[in-house]
């Protein structure tokens, strides 16, 4: 057979190399009688080409012999061979008995040694150790095979999460109210950002007709992909259509449609998202309906921090009346509130994500430490508040990032003459406009966004 020709191999399979035929043949009638298959190499050159070609475990080679002596075979072995592949167990043979020999072949990567004679059962019991030890080595390589496989299994799920992610929170700013806007002639201004890729946060306004909007303000309990997807759902029950469908509104016997009631809108919602075994997203929120005309509005709160209305004279009022979350049990009664909103008059709804930001030494920011901020800004342009207050909150926690959403919505009743130069406008619709291409996502850097229109104190 040639040297390099590739064997039927097996864990019983021992090379024995001596470059003495009687020897090789002793020692292959000893193993044979064992249950040992022997192959034979007749110098260490040889040796190393049969274990070059085939997986061979177990090798029993003499230390004197021409070519490559056995220290030299067990070096070139080692050399040659990888973590990954199966693992030699190594004997030498030699009549050499003194420390700095076994230091030797130690050094060159030898795992056992035996005297000659070689004696029967000694031989035997030792490569029952070397089996053992080749097999174990065998059984951590699948392990590490299997490991590595489950690993690379787990980069390519969490990538593709990643990407999910990131795609899902593109798309979660896409919805996100415009960082400034009119709607029926009111300005508004709007910010946004998700502490993770997505939020539980959702914020949103629509016209009533040509002379009222609604506005609203919702946190759902977690973080994550779940509360965004409730988020997502509520976003799409609240949210305008083309045929006008909408949840918020009800159709009249002449065709006509009328808002509901904020009370109504916050009841239905409670028994259609009531939390069950399978979930607990709970959500709190605050609904808005305010006529433009008049200034009389109603609000519902329903666990929601109070909408903070700042009079045109800097005054701070909270609209606190409510009840508890949405979706805790079914049944709970919800009441609607009067309010109203002067020209010039301004309310802020928002999240807990501002006041409840941290500083590690100085605490959280609190509501009081909110409205302060919000005082200091009264005499800033409606769509310059939230990008300033945003930074402040920022500026007071030493640049921390938010470890919770951060959603707020401010809006300004405007004068009669103001509404009405916008409602004129020839391009003027009962929908909402965004003066630019933003999304309030894009304020939570601090930037003030380009207004198309302003409104002054």
């Amino acid at each position: 057979m040639g040297e390099s020709q590739t064997l039927a191999v097996d864990e019983k399979t021992i090379l024995v190399v001596d470059d003495s035929g009687m020897q090789r043949l002793l020692l292959r009638s000893l193993l044979n009688r064992n249950g040992y298959s022997v192959l034979e190499a007749s110098d260490g050159q040889q040796a190393l080409k049969i274990l070059q070609a085939n997986p061979i475990s177990l090798v029993l080679s003499d230390w004197m012999m021409p070519k490559l002596t056995g220290p030299e075979l067990c070096t070139k072995l080692r050399a040659e061979r990888t973590e990954s592949d199966r693992y030699t167990y190594f004997i030498l043979l030699t009549a050499r008995s003194e420390g700095e020999a076994v230091a030797e072949g130690l050094t060159a990567g030898a795992d056992d040694f035996l005297s000659k004679p070689v004696n029967e059962t000694e031989l035997i019991a030792r490569l029952s150790v070397g089996e053992r030890l080749v097999a174990a080595q065998a059984r951590l390589l699948a392990q590490k095979a299997e490991l590595k496989k489950t690993c690379d299994d787990l980069e390519t799920a969490q990538a593709q999460i990643e990407r999910d992610l990131r795609l899902a929170s593109m798309l979660q700013r896409e919805t996100a109210p415009p960082l400034y806007a009119t709607c029926n002639g009111t300005p508004i201004a709007a910010v946004f950002q998700a502490a993770h890729h997505v939020g539980g946060d959702l914020i949103g306004y629509f016209p009533i007709g040509t002379r009222a909007i609604g506005f609203f303000s919702i946190d759902v309990a977690g973080h994550g992909v779940a509360p965004a997807l409730r988020a997502a759902n509520l976003a799409q029950l609240l949210s305008k259509s083309e045929d006008r469908s909408r949840f918020a509104f009800t159709e009249a016997d002449d065709g006509s449609f009328e808002v509901r009631d904020p009370a109504d809108i916050v009841c239905d919602l409670n028994e259609r998202f009531v939390i069950s075994k399978e979930h607990e997203l709970y959500f709190t929120m605050v609904m808005l309906v305010l006529d433009l005309e008049t200034g009389e509005g109603r609000y519902c709160r329903a666990g929601h921090l109070p909408p903070i209305l700042q009079r045109k004279d800097g005054e701070i009022e909270l609209l606190q009346a409510g009840g508890p979350p949405v979706g805790l049990l079914q049944g709970i009664p919800y009441n609607s509130t009067p309010f109203e909103l002067g020209i010039g008059d301004r309310v802020l709804l928002h999240s807990d994500g501002l006041s409840e930001a941290e500083h590690p030494e100085n605490g959280m920011i609190g509501l009081e430490g909110l409205t302060d901020m919000l005082t200091a800004l009264a005499d800033r342009e409606v769509g310059e508040v939230l990008p300033a207050l945003v930074k402040e909150v920022r500026d007071r926690t030493s640049g921390a990032l938010f470890d919770d959403d951060v959603s707020a919505l401010l809006l300004e009743r405007p004068d009669t003459a103001q509404r009405a130069a916008e409602t004129a406008s020839p391009n003027a619709t009962t929908d909402c406009s965004s003066s630019d291409d933003s999304s309030a996502t894009s304020s939570a850097d601090g930037a003030t966004p380009p207004l198309a229109a302003t409104s002054k104190r």
